[in-house]
């Protein structure tokens, strides 16, 4: 073995006996952050009320993604989302409004939300019916049972800009699961 080989493998093994204690304090905080599992995309659905001129009941789907982390406890993410209302007089409105929802974590299994999406719908009544844009303005909060699973509450306003203008309030419940 050379003298150049010896030394590098000295300067290795310094190296690592230096490094040792730094890995085992970023093992410590890893261990001690939550449990994640799955990818990062949440899908759930809600069920709740709709009130505006007319009201009744909203379904609502969303797959949500992650885009990036902003600071540690607050995340940007892609929401987007299907909902179908049965309103009084027969009027059905269904929606497709993708947005940006900001995650803030409190705790580990307690957090909120805020969504603002822009996006389409299609509402009738009879024969009659409007296609047109709307909005979606939304705040929750959410508890987290274990890491893939999350029961929340949503407040939500809802524009519509066409024949159907009629500026809605919603108020929904649910789950999202981690896959």
């Amino acid at each position: 073995m050379t003298s150049r080989s010896i030394t590098g493998l000295a300067l290795a093994a310094a190296l690592a006996v230096l490094a040792a204690p730094a890995a085992a304090r970023a093992q410590s905080r890893r261990s001690s952050a939550p449990v994640e599992s799955g990818s990062g995309i949440w899908l759930g659905g809600m069920f709740g009320l709709e009130a505006g001129e007319e009201s009744g009941y909203q379904l609502r789907f969303d797959g949500e993604f992650p885009i990036a982390r902003l600071v540690p406890n607050l995340q940007l993410s892609g929401v987007g989302s299907v909902s179908f209302a049965g309103l009084s007089h027969s009027v059905n409105v269904l929606e497709f409004v993708p947005a940006a929802r900001f995650t803030w974590l409190a705790t580990p299994q307690v957090g909120g939300y805020g969504d603002v999406g822009l996006g389409l719908f299609h509402a009738w009544q009879h024969s009659a019916s409007d296609t047109g844009a709307t909005m979606r303005l939304g705040v929750g909060g959410f508890y987290q049972l274990n890491s893939a699973t999350r029961l929340f509450a949503e407040l939500g306003l809802h524009p519509h800009f066409g024949d159907y203008n009629d500026t809605t309030f919603t108020m929904l419940f649910g789950a999202r699961f981690r896959i």
